[in-house]
């Protein structure tokens, strides 16, 4: 709650840094029809974890604590202007992620018990993207859209799995998102803070060998990443 607080806060802060200035900047900016900027980014990522009840007697059922992690992201955005207030943008990034699941049971050693899931993920999204009207030098957006991601780090073709210590995930997957913030015109540049929920749709999960314990693997059902980013984009 305290770092939504602080979210919240900053972007208030510099909503009103913008308005001190009455004179109307970068006027006649989205009668361009292209035009291109770049993002940072920090997100939170964990998983959307379906498990598999009633495997086998009780000592060998598995409990999973799923633990999210912060995220690094970086990227590039293109966009085509349709109007004053709608365009469409595709907005290439890589995100760097690490979350943690624990897996609760007797029959696992307890140093095999936690596992550190790494996930690079270079991410292609296509958005459209909604402007309010201006006022002074703020204006107000949505955007919604979805995007392929393609998870470098996924080991999906490992011929290893849990049993030797490889978290095994898929490698191409898609996602929908939503976007919420606002553009802030400066005499230069736009700045543009922004809040965003990164929802991936198909399961991630690769199952463990058929000769393996269903202890970690085989007790996932389904494994979808899910993510909550701020950024800041520049254009």
């Amino acid at each position: 709650m305290k770092k939504i607080f602080l979210i919240i806060t900053l972007f208030v802060s510099v909503i009103c840094l913008a308005q001190r200035e009455k004179y109307m900047n970068l006027q006649g900016f989205e009668d361009k029809r292209f035009n291109w900027g770049y993002y940072l980014g920090v997100s939170n990522w964990d998983f959307k974890l379906d498990p598999i009840t009633g495997l086998g007697t009780s000592g060998n059922k598995t409990t999973i604590d799923n633990k999210g992690g912060l995220g690094l992201s970086v990227g590039l955005m293109g966009m085509i202007n349709l109007t004053q207030n709608v365009d469409v943008r595709i907005e290439p990034g890589m995100h760097f992620v690490t979350r943690k699941l624990t897996f609760n049971n007797d029959n696992i050693p307890a140093s095999e018990q936690e596992v550190n899931v790494k996930s690079t993920y270079l991410e292609i999204p296509l958005l459209v993207h909604f402007r309010g009207n201006r006022w002074n030098n703020v204006r107000p957006f949505i955007a919604a859209g979805g995007g392929y991601m393609r998870n470098l780090q996924s080991n999906e073709n490992a011929e290893d799995d849990n049993t030797q210590g490889t978290f095994r995930m898929k490698t191409n997957n898609f996602n929908w998102q939503g976007e919420a913030g606002v553009e802030i015109y400066f005499r230069h540049f736009k700045m543009t803070p922004s809040v965003k929920g990164i929802f991936v749709i198909n399961n991630e999960i690769v199952p463990d060998n058929e000769t393996s314990a269903n202890y970690w693997a085989g007790s996932i059902d389904g494994l979808r990443s899910r993510a909550l980013m701020v950024s800041v984009k520049f254009e």
